[in-house]
């Protein structure tokens, strides 16, 4: 039998379509060997004897950004912190970049808005934005492996992170983003070797299975 390991291309095409609930047989060529998966109306149904699933390559950041599209929710720097905290219970959101003349200069998350809080006796008062944010917060590139982006989110236990092209902003991502997605593309994979095992060869009587 030929091992051949899904790439990300396809992962990303296969998801796609079960979100749409779009019906497809995909096939890709390598050299002489092919594979064919089946999906009927968005559920994978089932996947040809050419192929058998391994780990998948890791998760980009602009995979994560393409799902959960480019809304960017901002802030000046002179802001005040109780305009902030109005802007994310509208939005339910949990962070907003901070922004300065087109560059960003922090961070402003709810751990902020709580230790601002604190700090002044349970208040905000007139408190700035630049006097509470996170002057440095974690960055990453629209390139960057998801299990990267994981591994750094739990050393510095950040929730949010800015997605950086060089001196662009082109989103935030979530510790729920990159769990999320983890979990879908493990349980895609789960299913992607189910329908294989469901569609696994039978052997004649007879025949002698080929070696591995």
């Amino acid at each position: 039998m030929i091992t051949l390991a899904l790439n990300r291309i396809l992962l990303m095409v296969l998801m796609d379509l079960e979100r749409r609930g779009q019906s497809a047989c995909v096939t890709v060529l390598a050299g002489k060997a092919r594979r064919v998966v089946h999906v009927a109306r968005g559920h994978l149904v089932g996947a040809d004897s050419n192929l058998k699933t391994e780990r998948l390559g890791d998760m980009l950041v602009s995979e994560i950004l393409r799902i959960k599209g480019n809304t960017l929710y901002t802030t000046a720097l002179e802001g005040s912190v109780l305009d902030a905290v109005k802007a994310m219970a509208d939005n339910d959101i949990g962070s907003l970049v901070v922004m300065d003349h087109g560059e960003l200069v922090g961070m402003l998350s709810f751990r902020e808005v709580i230790q601002a809080v604190v700090k002044n006796g349970g208040s905000v008062g007139t408190t700035t934005i630049r006097g509470v944010m996170d002057e440095h917060p974690l960055t990453c590139t629209p390139e960057t492996e998801i299990d990267e982006v994981r591994r750094m989110m739990l050393e510095r236990h950040a929730r949010y992170m800015p997605v950086m092209d060089q001196r662009t902003l082109m989103g935030v991502i979530s510790f729920y983003d990159v769990a999320k997605a983890v979990v879908e593309s493990q349980d895609f994979e789960n299913r992607m070797l189910k329908a294989y095992i469901r569609d696994w060869p039978v052997d004649e009587p007879g025949t002698q299975a080929a070696p591995n």
